[in-house]
C-alpha cells in the first residue's frame, strides 16, 4: 500500500493519491487536500453545491488509457468521503497498465470561497 502520492495542485488544491493490493485487485484512491491559506481563492470539490447548503455527487465519471491513449476498462468505481473518488483495476486488465496509464475525471467543480471574518 502506498498512500499520500501528491500528483497533482491546482485551485488552491492538492490531489492524492492511495493505492492499495487487495489480493489480485488493485484500488486507486485519489482524495483532495484544501490549502485554503488566503482569505479567499477557489477551491475543487466533486460535489455540488446548493444554496440550502447540502452538497450532492454525481456517480464516478471514471476513464482510463494505457500509454498510448488507448481505453482501457476500470472496475468498481466509487465517489466520497467528501472530496475523493476511486476505482479499481480488473487483474486481466493489469497487464495493460504496467508502463504507466492516465486517468481521465471531469466531476471536479472550480469554487470560490471567502473566508467570514466574523466567525
Amino acid at each position: 500500500m502506498k498512500q499520500d502520492i501528491r500528483v497533482a495542485e491546482l485551485h488552491n488544491t492538492n490531489l492524492l493519491l492511495d493505492v492499495l493490493n487487495r489480493g489480485s485487485d488493485i484500488y486507486f484512491t485519489f482524495r483532495i487536500a484544501f490549502n485554503m491559506e488566503n482569505p479567499s481563492g477557489v477551491f475543487i470539490y466533486n460535489g455540488i453545491f446548493h444554496e440550502d447548503g447540502i452538497s450532492t455527487y454525481t456517480s464516478a465519471n471514471v476513464r482510463l488509457f494505457d500509454k498510448n491513449m488507448k481505453e482501457i476498462s476500470a472496475g468498481q468505481t466509487g465517489v466520497g468521503p467528501g472530496a475523493s473518488f476511486s476505482f479499481g483495476i480488473d487483474p486481466e486488465e493489469q497487464k495493460l497498465i504496467r508502463e504507466g496509464f492516465y486517468v481521465k475525471y471531469d466531476d471536479f467543480n472550480v469554487y470560490n470561497y471567502v473566508k467570514d471574518s466574523d466567525l
